[in-house]
Formats: C-alpha cells, sequence, structure tokens
C-alpha cells in the first residue's frame, strides 16, 4: 500500500473552513454570531497583518477539501481546551472543546480564535524560525500571548503576534510585534504565554512565568502538535490526530461520503489583558516531558 501524502494545505488558493458545532451545551454566544464575528477578525485584524485570508462557513459536515473547525465536548487530553492538527486527509483542523472550556470559566470563543490564528499561518504543523542562541522557535501565532483578548462585535477573541515576532534582527520597540501592542521585542512572552522551542535536539517549552509551567506540567501532552514535531525531529512518521475521540461522535456524523472513505489511522492511546506592556523577564524553561500549548495545542 502506497504511503498516504499529505495535502498542500493552501495552493494560492483562499481555504474555505467549515465550522461544525457538534456541542451538546450552549457555547455561551450564538454560533451563527460567533462564525460572523471570526470571520471579521480574519479579514480586518488577523489577515491585514499575516496575508492569510480565509473564508469561514457554518456546515453541518466537513466538505471534502475543506478544514475544519469542530466544537466538541469534552478534550480528550486532560486540561486542553482545543489543539489544531490534520484531518484523516492531511487538512488543518481544529478542534475546540466546549464542556472543558466552561468548567474552567472560559470563553469558547477565545480557544476557536486561537485555533484559527495557528492552522492560518502553520497549517501543517512544520515551520519554525531561528531565533537567538541558536533556538528554532515553532511558528505558533497565539501561544505567546495566549491569556490576552479583545473584543470584535463583542465577542471576545484572541490576541496574537505579528510577523516581526519570529524576526531576530528586529530592535526592541521598532515593529508591531502583537495585535495588542503589548510586546515590544521578538519572541518575547507574556506572563501567560509559552513557546515549544527546538534546542539541544529536543523539542521543549519556554513559558512566560512560572505559575504558567506549573499548570503546563499538569497536563496531558501525548500525541499533539509538538509531540509530532518531536517524532519528525527523531526521523520517526508522526501520526494524524483521529477526527473523534473518546466520547465525541462518530465520524460519519461529521465528514461527508467523499472524505469518510479513507478511514483515519488510529492514534496513541483566557483571561481579559489589562493592555500593559510585560517588563522583561527570563522565559522560564519546561522539561522535555510535554509538548504543545497549555491552554491550546
Amino acid at each position: 500500500m502506497r504511503p498516504k501524502l499529505i495535502q498542500p494545505a493552501n495552493c494560492h488558493a483562499v481555504p474555505t473552513v467549515a465550522c461544525v458545532n457538534h456541542a451538546t451545551v450552549p457555547l455561551g454566544v450564538d454560533f451563527d454570531r460567533l462564525i460572523a464575528a471570526l470571520q471579521k477578525f480574519a479579514d480586518t485584524c488577523f489577515s491585514p497583518a499575516w496575508g492569510t485570508p480565509v473564508k469561514l462557513v457554518p456546515a453541518a459536515r466537513i466538505p471534502s477539501g475543506a478544514w475544519g473547525l469542530v466544537f466538541l465536548d469534552e478534550s480528550d487530553k486532560a486540561g486542553f481546551y482545543g489543539y489544531h492538527d490534520l484531518t484523516p486527509d492531511g487538512l488543518p483542523l481544529g478542534k475546540v472543546f466546549v464542556k472543558t472550556i466552561l468548567a474552567a470559566k472560559e470563553k469558547v470563543s477565545v480557544t476557536a480564535c486561537h485555533e484559527l490564528c495557528e492552522m492560518l499561518v502553520d497549517p501543517s504543523a512544520n515551520l519554525c524560525a531561528a531565533g537567538p542562541d541558536g533556538v528554532f522557535y515553532a511558528y505558533e501565532s497565539a501561544d505567546p500571548v495566549e491569556e490576552d483578548e479583545f473584543l470584535v462585535d463583542g465577542i471576545a477573541m484572541s490576541n496574537f503576534v505579528h510577523p516581526a515576532w519570529f524576526e531576530s534582527f528586529r530592535k526592541p520597540k521598532s515593529a508591531q510585534f502583537d495585535h495588542l501592542g503589548l510586546l515590544t521585542r521578538p519572541f518575547q512572552l507574556r506572563r501567560g504565554g509559552y513557546m515549544p522551542v527546538f534546542q539541544h535536539g529536543r523539542w521543549t517549552q519556554l513559558y512566560g512565568s512560572t505559575p504558567k509551567a506549573k499548570r503546563h506540567a499538569k497536563q496531558d501532552r501525548t500525541g499533539r502538535r509538538c509531540a509530532k514535531r518531536q517524532a519528525r525531529a527523531a526521523g520517526q512518521p508522526a501520526r494524524h490526530s483521529e477526527v473523534w475521540a473518546g466520547n465525541e461522535l462518530p465520524q460519519d456524523n461529521i465528514m461527508t461520503k467523499s472524505t469518510k472513505k479513507k478511514p483515519a489511522p488510529k492514534a496513541a492511546a483566557k483571561p481579559t489583558s489589562n493592555k500593559k506592556p510585560n517588563k522583561p523577564t527570563k522565559p522560564v524553561l519546561g522539561g522535555g516531558h510535554a509538548f504543545g500549548g497549555v491552554r491550546n495545542g
């Protein structure tokens, strides 16, 4: 059998993201209003900074060839509000875990926005930028500022970094490094932020504060995107995520007929910003036992 190839995520075409709600509890915001706010966020905030236009459509299923943003009940990994990965066809897929988010008294809209940002910037989860001291930073556009938010049409959205954040030649205060203007230099982390990095021959994390690192340590990190980065670094094949896991609905309820012909391989078993710039702090280095985001992956 020939190995399945990862499809190009975007070949000069505006991707369509099918937004599917299979949560059994209210999201805390009307679903159609949320999708409209995410579209406005993409059009007026994110795409002007990153050059990544996108079309978001509410849908009952993910059509063949479309990206996906799926709202489900509970996380299949302890402590996760959401994460972004690949569908069985190798296209970008974001998951948002509604009950998990609401139980933590957080906002579903912020996690959905976070996952959308990171899918658009690094659809295949394989990009990095060279930083200071020989450290490579994963191209995660929301992780460094993931606990900062702002409103679009009255709905909370996630802050995100600008391309200048990944450019080591930039001088402090020489460019806009994040949407809210809270950061002043490349590779700077907010106290509630973190970043997957590759150094000393392995993937690990940097944190904006010790409390953030302690929250991260409580999570189950297996199978997430940075675990896949670690697998690639070791020359091992990285498995795609299953579209469904745990108590989620089966694929028949979400994928179109053309999509579900290809079964997925089995996988191994935010508070509002005060808009004050960070004081320069030394990032906290995390251990190599875990990979990915604290709130989102």
